[in-house]
């Protein structure tokens, strides 16, 4: 099975009135609910960018794009990962 670019649009719609909501949402736990729920599409977005990739590569078509690239931003960026999700399910990871 192939992955289709049309896994996005939807994902990325949903994302959008989701964080249109949030503006208007007042109430903690509501707020609190469609905080996770954002972060995890925002994680399926990656996934769904990664395995089109990964297809890519699979098809000889990927090309390699030279970046700079700070292994500490990177370790900052898992951390504070791991901390939201500390917040969020209330136990240490």
């Amino acid at each position: 099975m192939t992955l289709s670019h049309e896994f996005r649009t939807p994902l990325t719609s949903t994302l959008m009135l989701l964080e249109s909501l949030l503006s208007n949402i007042v109430d903690e736990a509501n707020r609190h609910i469609i905080l996770v729920v954002i972060q995890h599409i925002n994680l399926l977005l990656c996934l769904v960018n990664d395995l089109l990739d990964l297809n890519m590569i699979e098809r000889g078509i990927f090309t390699r794009k030279n970046e700079i690239f700070s292994p500490a931003e990177s370790f900052k960026f898992v951390i504070s990962m791991f901390s939201k999700m500390e917040k969020i399910y209330g136990a240490k990871l």
